[in-house]
Parts: C-alpha cells; sequence; structure tokens
C-alpha cells in the first residue's frame, strides 16, 4: 500500500477513522476502509417480556396488624416493638419486611382504622379506633 496515515477522531458519542492516502485510485481507497471501518452495529436483541407477577397468598399486612391490635388486651394500645414481635410469632418475616410494616401501620392510621395513641410516624403504640372496633365484632 502506498503512504497511509490514520486518525481516529471523535465527535460526541460517534467515532470514526479519516484516512488519507497519496494514491489516487479510489479502489485502494476501498480496500482501505474497509480495513479500518468499524464493525456494524449488531441488531437490536428481540424484547423482552415483561415480568410476570405472582399471586399474593394469604392476607396483607394491614390485615394482620389490625388483627394483632384486635387481639391485644392493652388498655393503652399496642407498641410498634410488640406488634412486629406479634407478627414475627404468627410467622411473618418482619426483619424482610420491615418498611412494609411501617408504612402499612402508617396508612391505617391515615384511614382511621387505628388511632396512634403515642408517638408520631409509624413510632408509638396504636389501638383499633371505635368505629374500626364496632365493625370487627
Amino acid at each position: 500500500m502506498p503512504w497511509l496515515k490514520a486518525q481516529r477522531r471523535t465527535a460526541a458519542a460517534h467515532s470514526f477513522f479519516v484516512v488519507y492516502s497519496h494514491s489516487s485510485s479510489p479502489d485502494s481507497f476501498r480496500e482501505i476502509m474497509a480495513e479500518t471501518a468499524p464493525a456494524p452495529a449488531a441488531t437490536k436483541a428481540a424484547k423482552k417480556k415483561p415480568a410476570v407477577k405472582r399471586k399474593r397468598t394469604g392476607p396483607s399486612v394491614g390485615e394482620l396488624i389490625v388483627k394483632a391490635v384486635s387481639a391485644s388486651k392493652e388498655r393503652s394500645g399496642v407498641s410498634l416493638a410488640a406488634l412486629k414481635k406479634a407478627l414475627a410469632a404468627g410467622g411473618y418475616d418482619v426483619e424482610k419486611n420491615n418498611s412494609r410494616v411501617k408504612i402499612a401501620v402508617k396508612s391505617l392510621v391515615t384511614k382511621g382504622t387505628l388511632v396512634q395513641t403515642k408517638g408520631t410516624g409509624a413510632s408509638g403504640s396504636f389501638k383499633l379506633s371505635k368505629k374500626q372496633c364496632c365493625v370487627l365484632t
């Protein structure tokens, strides 16, 4: 091949080669471009199928919390720690689903199912509201 000078230039996200040659024949230019051209981009992979959601079995966290609070005989309500112990005794994995327990407690308080007797947020003590107590019996 005649004297050849190639420079690699980068513009934005694309990278390309600029090839300079002293030869004037178009065939030698095609040969050079064939050697230095990057491989064609791979075709797009087939679209992935969306993940299939599994059906939940058993009662929801909120239902378990309401059952645990209604089973308690304490007048001042059930603390969050005692609530977690009751859920763990019932077979619920509290360590793995700690945030779900907190979110469920907060949502039950905002719905009016539970009343927060002490504390703020998900901490403190909780008992059933008078309305919910009458519905359960």
